[in-house]
């Protein structure tokens, strides 16, 4: 198995769970008791596991060398957002072309750009530690 399809599969192992613990807080938060669990409330957790997976697996793409930020970003992107869309659609909690779908939406844009922006700013800082290491190293020679 090469190492990015690893890497995605564990990645997205870590995004299935997040993703249950996450269903799982949201329904504690809301006074949901163990005893009270139907077979819908499983499989929206399971829904929500998803939703933490395949964008989690999908970050590998930013490991692909040849490829620009941008084309990184928008295969990420678009495959996350059409998760998004799709399972909460499905869960009931949006419905296309109302008010909330819009609020989700933007609340949605501006949480990914705000996560791709900390990562950007955080491996730009390691990008200019390493030159700075490479430039001190080259004065030493």
């Amino acid at each position: 198995m090469n190492k990015k399809l690893k890497n995605a599969l564990i990645l997205s192992c870590v995004g299935f769970i997040i993703g249950l613990a996450i269903g799982i807080f949201l329904d504690y938060a809301q006074g949901a008791k163990l005893k009270d669990i139907t077979g819908r409330d499983v499989f929206m957790l399971f829904i929500g596991g998803l939703q933490g997976a395949i964008p989690m697996g999908l970050t590998v793409v930013y490991d692909i060398e040849d490829w620009s930020i941008l084309r990184s970003t928008v295969t990420h992107f678009i495959p996350t957002m059409i998760v998004f869309y799709a399972c909460s659609y499905y869960m009931g909690w949006l419905r296309f072309g109302t008010m909330v779908f819009w609020i989700a939406t933007i609340i949605m844009i501006v949480t990914y750009y705000i996560i791709w922006m900390t990562q950007y700013l955080i491996y730009l800082r390691q990008v200019k530690t390493m030159n700075a290491k490479i430039r001190e190293f080259r004065k030493k020679k």
